[in-house]
This record gives structure tokens, C-alpha cells and sequence, in this order.
């Protein structure tokens, strides 16, 4: 229930892979939404160089995945804060991921709670996940940023 850290790789004992690639790599809206329906929850979290799940949450596989509207817009599910947002139907660029609070900036990514901008890192900062969804990569690990360039991996599971 809700968003940790420093969780076991055990725990994914019994979960069915989706994504486990690089920061680096593109996820596309589609790759992420392409969750087999027969799933019933998804795991979401993100590896940290030394190969320890840094982070994570998850839920019940349609709220996960549940489209949100605007820039600033999440929805509970499971004791985290989820988001999947589409800036332009067309170009299909936005982000994902989630909080374990309702509030997030998404400026691109969510941008709230680490040293990026005007925002001051906060000890919220260290529970929250967004990866890009078009044309560029991953990004943001807890306090983690600019993942792209480094060694880190984003993580889908389902069963």
C-alpha cells in the first residue's frame, strides 16, 4: 500500500515482466497502456544503479493506467497518487508515473519536490516516479533526475 523505497527484489517474485529498461530508453504511451487485460495489478518502480528497486507502487492494472487531464491532475490508487497524461492527442507527449501525494507539476515530467527549476528538493520528492511517454526518455527517480544519461532502469511487472 502506497509509495516505498528500498523495496526487496524478492518482491517481484511472481510478477510477469513488461518493461525493465534503461532510463535512457523511450517508453512509448503505447508500450506502457499495452499491459495484457488479463492483468489484474501493476507494478511500477525504478532500479537503482547498484541493482536495488529504489522505489515503487502499485495498483489495480485499469487505474494505473487510467488517463488523467490536465497538468496538475492525479487520482489515488492503492495509497499512491497516479498519473498518465496526454499533452496533444496527436503527438502523443506527456508523462507517467505517480506520488504519494495528490499534488504534481508535470512539466514534461513531474518536476515537484527536487532540485529542478524553482522547486526545492522536499522530503515528498523522494516518492515520486515520472518518465517521459514521447521522444525522450525516462527522467526522475525519487529525488533522482535527468535519469537518462545514467545507469538507472524503469520497471513495469504484472500478474
Amino acid at each position: 500500500h502506497g509509495v516505498h523505497r528500498s523495496i526487496p527484489n524478492a518482491f517481484l517474485t511472481g510478477w510477469k515482466q513488461h518493461i525493465d529498461e534503461p532510463y535512457s530508453h523511450v517508453t512509448t504511451l503505447m508500450k506502457i497502456e499495452s499491459v495484457p487485460a488479463e492483468a489484474t495489478h501493476i507494478f511500477v518502480g525504478a532500479r537503482a544503479p547498484d541493482g536495488t528497486i529504489a522505489l515503487g507502487a502499485c495498483g489495480r492494472r485499469d487505474e494505473v493506467l487510467r488517463r488523467t487531464s490536465s497538468e496538475d491532475e492525479t487520482h489515488e490508487e492503492n495509497g499512491a497518487f497516479w498519473y498518465n497524461y496526454i499533452e496533444d492527442e496527436e503527438e502523443d507527449g506527456g508523462s507517467f508515473g505517480f506520488s504519494r501525494v495528490a499534488a504534481v507539476t508535470l512539466c514534461t515530467a513531474d518536476v515537484l519536490g527536487c532540485d529542478y527549476g524553482s522547486s526545492k528538493v522536499d522530503e515528498d520528492g523522494h516518492y515520486r516516479l515520472s518518465w517521459h511517454t514521447e521522444g525522450s526518455a525516462g527522467w526522475r527517480a525519487g529525488t533522482e533526475v535527468d535519469l537518462e544519461a545514467r545507469e538507472w532502469r524503469k520497471l513495469m511487472y504484472w500478474i
